[in-house]
Parts: C-alpha cells; structure tokens; sequence
C-alpha cells in the first residue's frame, strides 16, 4: 500500500471513528426509550387494577 493509498483512506477511517459511537450512541437511546415507555405502561395498567380492587 502506497502513502497515498494509505491518506486516501484515513478520512474514511476517521469518519468511522466518529460515526459508529454516535450511531451506537442513538440506537441506545432510542431502544431504552422504547422499553421505559412500555414498562410505564404496564406499571400504568397495575396501578388502575389495583385502584379498581380498593373501590
């Protein structure tokens, strides 16, 4: 591999760099999200059971 070879591909590798962290990063955010708003509504439908029970 020649050192233009070997500059041409570095931009790449920095992008990489940058890229995978943030995308990592969202998809992460993204599934913890999904999954606080599920068990909110399931302690949601626990909590209107067990105010149904006290009536």
């Amino acid at each position: 591999m020649s050192i233009s070879t070997g500059l041409t591909i570095m931009p790449i590798f920095v992008l990489l760099t940058y890229l995978v962290p943030i995308t990592l990063t969202i998809y992460a955010i993204v599934k913890f999200y999904k999954l606080f708003k599920k068990r909110n509504e399931i302690l949601k439908e626990i909590s209107n059971k067990l105010d149904k029970l006290d009536k």
